[in-house]
């Protein structure tokens, strides 16, 4: 770039900051030639070192264009603010420079300079050659050159995985965001540690609003040895983990990845997703995480205040489990004693659609083929407290359901206020 602005000379400098030129601060002086701000390079090829140097003994240079230059190893305290972004994977590479013109801390694409006036050929093909490089001008060729979404090329076979989530009300506003995890050891190389199973894996996620404005990612690695390595690798089976992170409420892109660090594979699974707002203060009430067990004990990224929710990503039982639910309830009304008083119903309604695809669908003709079902188990509780927040998690026998896919319904209905609201789950029983 900078030979292709300056010419040869460019490569005996050492450029420090922007090589496209920009503007030197307002309250440095300068000694221009009248006329004529653009500043001839008088080296030529016979011309000896004495010939290149001006009065104070320094190099005479066209990389100055009035009170424009860029920023070289000696000029680096002599200009505006400024700030260079480089993008080494875009168009071959690109520099964009931004400025502080005004000194108000308001940056902006570096302007080009000012040409009024000049009529020298030589100027003029020198900002002919600038105009091409301007950073608002490079910016909008990588603008009309890049895709709107980079699918990554996965090397290797593609790493297939389990995840599901569910989010909750969380501090400040935000809302906390949890995605499960399944790990398939058939999915991952089992590396043997003397008479010890090892497994490692990282585990990344990132969500982008809708404007693509905003980006919150997290990602960690985890590592599994012995005992928390599946002795049989059998299908659907897998190493339950957890990633949380808290997020504004708004609708995202959510992508979800898996790295198989000891082989190198690599899984990649994307979808929308509409993070509820729990800041309105009425009944409200969290999702359903649907879960293996509800244990006394384990381990503590799964612990929910006094009990260990072991989450199923899967979201698939045998016909000889149970299904267990986690959700919390917000905004309860207390009465004039400072107590509440609510109901939850529990129903599971099955359908004759086949397992495969139905747990991405969600038309309202979907919901209708669930709701026009009569329900297979209905469990009704009143429940009393003091709290205007409560964590509630269920166990549900499975013997009376079909085997196939499920919907758990889940009404909380606050029996002050008279409010009521369903959240709704599916799930895979049996075979």
């Amino acid at each position: 770039m900078a030979v292709d602005i300056y010419g040869p000379e460019a490569a005996t400098y050492t450029f420090t900051g922007p090589v496209f030129p920009i503007r030197t601060s307002l309250d440095i002086s300068f000694d221009l030639v009248e006329g004529n701000p653009f500043e001839r390079n008088p080296l030529e090829r016979d011309g000896t070192i004495e010939s290149v140097l001006n009065e104070q003994g320094k190099l005479n240079t066209r990389l100055k264009f009035g009170r424009f230059s860029p920023v070289t190893i000696d000029s680096e305290i002599d200009t505006v603010p400024w700030e260079t972004w480089t993008y080494i994977q875009l168009n071959g590479g690109i520099e964009i420079t931004f400025t502080d013109e005004m000194g108000n801390g308001r940056y902006d694409f570096a302007p080009l300079p000012d040409a009024t006036g000049i009529a020298d050929p030589e100027a003029i093909a020198y900002l002919a050659r600038m105009t091409e490089h301007m950073p608002a001008v490079i910016y909008q060729q990588a603008v009309s050159t890049s895709p709107d979404f980079y699918r990554p090329g996965l090397p290797g076979d593609i790493l297939n995985f389990y995840y599901d989530l569910a989010h909750f009300r969380g501090p400040d506003g935000q809302t906390n965001l949890e995605i499960y995890y399944g790990i398939p050891p058939e999915q991952v190389e089992i590396e043997q540690e003397a008479d010890s199973s090892f497994i490692h894996v990282q585990l990344a996620v990132a969500l982008a609003n809708e404007g693509h404005t905003s980006i919150y990612r997290t990602t960690d690695e985890f590592a599994y040895r012995g005992a928390q390595v599946p002795s049989t690798i059998e299908q659907g089976s897998f190493v339950p983990e957890i990633i949380k992170t808290q997020v504004p409420p708004g609708k995202y892109e959510l992508q979800v990845q898996m790295k198989d660090l000891i082989s190198g594979r690599t899984g990649l699974y994307r979808q929308e997703l509409q993070v509820r707002d729990y800041r309105i203060p009425e009944l409200q009430v969290s999702e359903i995480q649907l879960a293996s067990s509800i244990a006394e004990e384990g381990a503590t990224k799964f612990l929910k205040e006094d009990v260990w929710i072991i989450p199923m990503p899967t979201r698939s039982y045998a016909a000889t489990q149970n299904v267990y639910a986690y959700f919390e309830i917000y905004n309860l009304t207390k009465d004039t004693f400072g107590q509440t008083r609510y109901k939850t119903e529990y129903r599971i309604r099955s359908s004759a659609m086949p397992a495969v695809g139905v747990f991405g669908a969600v038309t309202a003709g979907l919901r209708t083929i669930f709701r026009t079902r009569k329900p297979q188990v209905a469990i009704t509780n009143e429940l009393t407290g003091r709290d205007a927040d409560e964590r509630e998690y269920v166990e549900i026998v499975l013997n009376k359901v079909r085997p196939g896919v499920n919907a758990l319904e889940i009404i909380v209905t606050d029996l002050i206020s008279g409010k009521s609201v369903e959240r709704e789950v599916r799930f895979r029983y049996g075979n």
